[in-house]
């Protein structure tokens, strides 16, 4: 086969043509760009959601119903320490989410240390467990589990989620945290 000679004209039309197609590919390579940022930006405010898109709990309530206030509260029987009332369960999820910032039960006699561990716990960790388990994380859900137990609310959130099987405790405690936060929110 004989290859042909192209004209001056040709090559500057061939030559525009191939610039051209490398403008094309360049928009295009940009523009697959942009929706892949948009794309990922949006899967990452998905996962996300759990940190910013609810309420958070208020932890002078929760102090005010587990404990009165009181700092140095301790609760033999249930093993429960300081005016957030922790245990050694939510404490142990506590640990193990904050590597750098391990504390003990004793620990939670601190008013300080007591706020941190109950609001990680409450605002960052239960809401972790119900988006793994596909759970609404709402604010009532949130505080089932910090007064019944995580794995209590599970049972109870999958075998239909009826309020009149919750028990009176934790139904008090619901009635409770609604009026506190009132109280708070008004004063």
């Amino acid at each position: 086969m004989q290859k042909r000679k192209l004209t001056l004209k040709q090559k500057v039309e061939l030559d525009a043509f191939d610039s051209h197609s490398e403008i094309s590919c360049d928009r295009w390579f940009l523009g697959m760009l942009f929706i892949m940022s948009l794309i990922g930006m949006a899967l990452l405010l998905v996962s996300c959601k759990t940190s910013f898109a609810y309420e958070r709990i208020d932890l002078k309530a929760i102090s005010l119903i587990e404990s009165s206030g009181c700092i140095k509260k301790i609760n033999v029987g249930e093993q429960a320490y300081g005016c957030h009332q922790i245990r050694a369960g939510a404490l142990s999820d506590y640990n193990r989410y904050n590597k750098n910032d391990q504390h003990e039960l004793k620990d939670m006699l601190n008013d300080g240390v007591s706020f941190k561990v109950a609001d990680e716990y409450i605002n960052h960790i239960i809401p972790i467990y119900l988006k793994n388990w596909r759970m609404p994380d709402t604010a009532e859900h949130r505080i089932i589990a910090y007064n019944w137990g995580i794995g209590s609310l599970k049972a109870w959130y999958f075998a239909g989620a009826k309020k009149d099987k919750l028990p009176t405790t934790t139904k008090d405690y619901l009635k409770k945290y609604k009026k506190y936060k009132s109280r708070i929110t008004t004063e």
